[in-house]
């Protein structure tokens, strides 16, 4: 709880515009939202394996965490579409994170909640943010190796 205050904080702060000159770091604020929808769910799941059925109220919040992630994610897509970043740039290893992070939160909101499309789209975005984590190291690190090796060659 202390952390989504947190958030509440840092995001009343975002500058909707660096969605589109952010260089990588602006995904961060979309993968805060997966963390806490992926502990939510870590906790729902555990309040049920000890017997503990509850009521709406930490399923609601976690669905809800779910609902803002996604569309956190959405708006980080279509920025990336209209305006790409295409050049290595260190921050983008902050792209990654969120992507895998949608991706488990997803994953574990299926496996509490129950509806397949959660499973589905957890486990398509896990393959995403693998895409995504090879292409920039393809980019970055991966570029600088090869370049070496083509000169020892």
């Amino acid at each position: 709880l202390l952390g989504l205050a947190a958030y509440l904080l840092v995001v009343s702060r975002f500058e909707v515009e660096e969605l589109f000159r952010g260089r990588g770091d602006h995904w961060v604020a979309g993968g805060a939202l997966a963390i806490a929808t992926l502990a939510g769910g870590e906790l729902w799941l555990g309040l049920r394996s000890a017997g503990y059925q509850g009521g709406p109220g930490l399923e609601g919040v976690v669905v809800g965490l779910w609902v803002l992630a996604s569309l956190w994610i959405a708006a980080l897509i279509a920025s990336e579409v209209i305006r790409p970043r295409l050049g290595y740039h260190h921050l983008r290893w902050a792209t990654v994170f969120p992507l895998g992070m949608y991706g488990v939160c997803s994953l574990v909101l299926g496996r509490v909640a129950g509806p397949l499309a959660f499973l589905v789209l957890g486990r398509v975005f896990v393959w995403v943010a693998l895409a995504a984590w090879l292409l920039v190291l393809w980019s970055g690190p991966g570029k600088r190796l090869r370049s070496g090796l083509g000169r020892a060659a």
